[in-house]
């Protein structure tokens, strides 16, 4: 009898805990669905997205002024990784190399600087007017390279690492030049599945294109993140940027999640030129800002 009592109770009790579990569980579930469904309506900052710039062209171009490196990335071929010196302000006459969206401007393989008595810049790849890449005849700078800023500006390479970046870029190749990590990258892409995109290609003097790009700097850094694919940015590889660059963003200003509440995002293309774009309501508030 004791026995039996014994088992009834054991019994008993396993089926309160399966019953409690299984409540639990459901609970659970039906939190994580509740918790999806906010996230997609108040549309939460997903902390690894960043705005992509699509490039159709076969290279671009990255310089990490920490770094002191710059990157060329190749479709289908290995990427270059090449030593540089760049704009140091402390020296006379000396600028800071700008940060910033750009593309390739002019291509020399011998080009002067009136500025700098005549110097002779060997392969020469500017990207911001009088700001590029180059070699120099003399190679006392090359103990600079890949250890600290030292040039007036503009980002000295090697000779010969000069020559290997000149045969791998054109005239419009996306360049990004950045000292903290920005909050944006460069993808490569094709035209096939560009065809399926909703994009717009920067051109050299877009009326509105600063606009849009400033606007989803803004959306990023608010915490909009969902349209940023809707509509595809794109560079083609042989259109140069001008008059100037454009704003690349800093990563860590978008890294917190922020609220938002009854946003909205509209959008309307007609022919990939014509852009019309509002985006409401960006902050939460009630949510505090830092």
């Amino acid at each position: 009898m004791k026995l039996l009592s014994s088992i009834l109770i054991i019994l008993a009790f396993a089926t309160f805990i399966w019953s409690n579990t299984s409540n639990n569980v459901a609970i659970a579930t039906n939190k994580s669905k509740h918790l999806d469904n906010q996230s997609k309506k108040i549309n939460n900052y997903l902390p690894h997205f960043k705005d992509t710039i699509y490039v159709l062209g076969d290279s671009y171009i990255e310089l990490p002024l920490k770094e002191q490196y710059a990157y060329v990335f190749r479709r289908n071929k290995p990427t270059l990784r090449l030593p540089v010196s760049s704009g140091n302000n402390k020296l006379h006459k000396g600028i800071k190399t700008r940060t910033g969206l750009f593309a390739v401007q002019s291509k020399l393989r011998k080009a002067i600087s009136k500025q700098f008595n005549n110097a002779e810049l060997i392969n020469w790849i500017g990207f911001n007017y009088n700001i590029g890449f180059h070699g120099l005849s003399s190679s006392g700078y090359y103990s600079y390279l890949g250890k600290k800023p030292s040039s007036h500006g503009c980002v000295r390479i090697s000779r010969e690492d000069g020559d290997s970046i000149y045969v791998s870029v054109q005239i419009g190749t996306p360049v990004m030049v950045y000292e903290e990590e920005p909050a944006r990258v460069f993808r490569f892409i094709d035209s096939v599945e560009l065809s399926q995109r909703n994009y717009i290609t920067l051109r050299e003097r877009g009326e509105m294109q600063k606009y849009i790009l400033d606007s989803r700097l803004a959306a990023l850094q608010s915490g909009i993140t969902d349209y940023l694919e809707d509509l595809a940015i794109v560079m083609d590889g042989t259109t140069q940027l001008r008059p100037g660059s454009y704003d690349i963003g800093i990563y860590s200003e978008c890294s917190k999640p922020r609220p938002i509440i009854e946003s909205d995002f509209t959008l309307e293309s007609k022919d990939n030129t014509n852009i019309s774009m509002s985006i409401n309501n960006l902050n939460n508030p009630q949510t505090k800002t830092e």
